[in-house]
């Protein structure tokens, strides 16, 4: 069923879709690649903020080790 705002249109499928199937394919592509584009860039944002937590990770467990280390070093000279 269209829509009001298509009746209005002149030609809603060639606005759309451009006049000849040549330019439909590219719009096509295009539309394509921008999703396939938006997709890559959400999953190198999420790798990355996956490799800072790890590092972060990995300086917390660090901490800790110096930190038990520490407190047993000074338990066993009291």
């Amino acid at each position: 069923m269209a829509f009001n705002k298509d009746l209005k249109r002149k030609s809603p499928m060639t606005d759309d879709f451009g006049t000849s199937l040549e330019e439909a394919f590219k719009n096509g592509m295009e539309g394509t690649t921008a999703h396939y584009q938006a997709i890559l860039f959400m999953y190198k944002q999420l790798h990355d903020a996956v490799i800072k937590k790890h590092a972060q990770e990995r300086e917390v467990a660090r901490y800790k080790v110096n930190w038990n280390s520490f407190t047993n070093s000074s338990t066993c000279l009291h």
